[in-house]
């Protein structure tokens, strides 16, 4: 994304009430950003819906043994190669 795309993503996030933003302490030519009660609201929506199509789409279709394939695979991935 471009600078200035997310420049104009910040300034939607930030007039729907999800962001706010701050001039930045350090560098003054720079914003921080915060979830407002509401931008953390959505977002937990937003987990919770993907959280469930994960499950339709994908878990919930694998038994019990495909499961535990999955986790050793998982797991596997998870380890730093040497």
């Amino acid at each position: 994304m471009s600078t200035g795309g997310f420049t104009r993503l910040a300034d939607r996030l930030e007039r729907r009430g999800l962001i706010e933003r701050r001039r930045s302490a350090v560098d003054g030519r720079g914003f921080e950003v915060t979830l407002t009660r509401e931008g953390r609201a959505l977002l937990r929506k937003a987990w919770s819906r993907q959280y469930r199509d994960l499950h339709r789409l994908f878990l919930d279709r694998l038994d019990d043994d495909d499961l535990r394939r999955l986790a050793d695979i998982w797991d596997r991935l998870a380890v730093e190669p040497q």
